[in-house]
């Protein structure tokens, strides 16, 4: 047991810090060596963006992740990356796994960056593009924009007599 520095009230540090882990996701744990939970709240509340992850749950300064966001990839959380407030670990995670949105350089669409390069994978079979990639037509580019671009290319291949036995 301990008293807090803050309101003087007796508190359990371990069923403190315990509770404080489950709620705030943010490595502060000596916070609750002075204060009690509802101290260490305020205090840390009133320092910040506090806000919810809608993929975890947990709050989280936004500031503080979106600093570490940029940091780690140059673009910010804000960017309109995800759908809905991600926390930096979530964050990190979603864009590891290639689960975020884009917007297309060629048409001003926002996409999913793993399903459009599913789909261009897909549908370059009909091509005969086995390796091929969305990134290798220079833009930041849709599925459907970079499919275009490769039926463009093929076309023109074909015209040139490329494809002639």
């Amino acid at each position: 047991m301990a008293i807090c520095e803050n309101c003087g009230r007796e508190y359990d540090i371990s069923e403190d810090k315990d509770k404080f882990n489950s709620i705030y996701s943010m490595d502060i744990d000596n916070i609750i060596q002075d204060m009690c939970f509802d101290c260490a709240s305020s205090t840390i509340e009133s320092q910040g963006d506090f806000r919810d992850c809608d993929n975890c749950g947990k709050r989280f300064d936004f500031n503080d992740a979106d600093d570490d966001f940029v940091s780690e990839y140059g673009t910010s959380l804000d960017d309109g990356h995800f759908n809905g407030c991600l926390c930096f670990e979530c964050a990190n995670s979603a864009w590891e796994d290639r689960e975020y949105y884009e917007v297309c350089e060629n048409c001003g669409t926002r996409f999913h960056v793993g399903e459009a390069d599913s789909q261009f994978e897909n549908e370059c079979g009909e091509y005969n593009l086995e390796n091929g990639s969305r990134y290798d037509y220079g833009d930041l580019l849709c599925a459907d924009c970079a499919l275009e671009k490769v039926r463009e290319e093929h076309e023109r291949l074909e015209e040139e007599g490329f494809f002639d036995d």
